[in-house]
């Protein structure tokens, strides 16, 4: 039967199929085939009324969420989440256009398709709506990318949109794992290196990669274990590519349109984002040591909170060695370190502020900024250093120093 798509609210040749329970089963041109519940429907409408994007949002989640093998299910649970979404930026919803036509087309460079309606197709490339299509369309000829011909409306890829788009000539070769050993011929690389500070060139051991596609996307993910040539130290770097992270750049000098390929990687162990002070090794305690370890490690993880916390409780396990645990609360223990002459009234306000900060992460989920975590980790290594390492290396100092030898008399 032709009805009305309750998401897109498209009526063209929208076929409404059997229901089950408060479960609507839909297949419309704009956004496919789907199921959405009544009480999804009920969110959508009262978003909609709010955001005249949320109808165009949901249904290029539907259709970015379903393949010939996967049909979604909005529900309660999701529809906030595929509304909340922004649509594709204007280079992305051309890609997705060029990738559609690649699809349509089937490889063959000489054919071409009739001009769909373009509102068909606002779901599909990420678009607002079929104006917006037609735009899209408009750029892709004025680009060179798409060929139209106005008076048979037929429109197709240009040699130019095909160099674009071409599918790897392997792709079965490519859906399988490679691992490709350690090479006669080193391979090198840039990386960065924890020990040598700074990015330094690597030799490539090996490499492990996994590719897959389907109609629309494709996606990779490479392991490579790499050695650093300065200090032979090893780490593990993992690229993930996935064809809707591409990005359209042109060239400053010809003006031609590439492809940015939309490539993420990470790293292990993760770059330190702060060098651990080399006096740390001489801290006295070896919980004290371990908990720095791990401060620093959730600060190149970018664990914003944890890192909080953690040096809220590095500072109290220094406090613990110098006083034991005398049953009071963090202030009160400040006072007394004061009150011993270890530490000065302004070094006590500034530790105050700084486990007032821990607190507030671990209880209210507070999460500093760059500029406020350096300040709180600079108050933790500035106390440390001096409560453990300077007033040892002093001792040290006044013992190594010879005593100054008395004036004889008459001269």
């Amino acid at each position: 039967m032709t009805d009305c798509c309750p998401v897109c609210l498209n009526t063209t040749d929208q076929v409404r199929e059997k229901d089950y329970g408060e479960r609507m089963q839909i297949n419309c041109l704009r956004c496919g085939p789907f199921e959405i519940t009544r009480t999804a429907l009920g969110i959508l409408a009262s978003n909609a009324e709010r955001n005249t994007l949320a109808r165009a949002r949901l249904s290029h989640g539907i259709r970015s969420n379903t393949s010939e093998q996967k049909q979604i299910s909005i529900t309660s649970a999701n529809v906030d989440d595929l509304m909340s979404k922004a649509l594709p930026s204007s280079k992305q919803q051309l890609r997705n256009l060029m990738r559609w036509l690649r699809g349509q087309l089937m490889n063959d460079r000489l054919e071409g398709i009739s001009w769909p309606w373009p509102e068909t197709l606002a779901g599909l490339v990420g678009a607002a709506n079929g104006e917006r299509v037609s735009s899209l369309i408009d750029d892709a000829v004025n680009k060179g990318i798409v060929e139209r011909d106005v008076e048979t409306g037929v429109i197709g890829l240009s040699p130019k949109g095909w160099s674009l788009v071409e599918m790897p000539k392997n792709e079965e070769e490519k859906s399988r794992p490679v691992v490709s050993p350690a090479k006669t011929e080193k391979e090198v690389v840039k990386t960065y290196c924890n020990e040598c500070g700074g990015e330094r060139n690597a030799f490539k051991r090996t490499s492990y990669s996994r590719h897959g596609s389907d109609d629309d996307t494709s996606w990779s993910a490479t392991v490579d274990t790499l050695e650093c040539c300065g200090c032979n130290g090893l780490s593990v770097r993992r690229s993930d590519y996935f064809s809707e992270w591409d990005d359209f750049d042109s060239d400053p000098f010809t003006g031609e349109q590439t492809i940015i390929p939309g490539i993420k990687l990470s790293y292990w162990p993760p770059p330190l984002k702060r060098k651990k002070p080399k006096w740390k090794r001489d801290l006295p305690d070896e919980v004290l040591r371990d908990l720095m370890d791990e401060v620093y490690q959730a600060l190149s993880l970018d664990l914003i909170v944890l890192a909080s916390i953690g040096v809220g409780t590095l500072i109290d396990r220094a406090i613990y060695l110098h006083i034991d645990d005398p049953g009071c609360g963090f202030p009160q223990k400040l006072d007394i370190l004061f009150d011993r002459g270890t530490i000065g009234s302004d070094e006590r306000d500034t530790l105050k502020i700084v486990t007032d900060a821990g607190n507030a992460a671990a209880h209210r989920g507070f999460a500093p900024d760059s500029e406020m975590l350096a300040t709180i980790v600079d108050t933790a290594e500035s106390f440390l250093h001096r409560a453990f390492i300077l007033k040892n290396a002093a001792a040290e100092l006044k013992v190594a120093t010879p005593p100054r030898q008395p004036k004889r008399r008459g001269k």
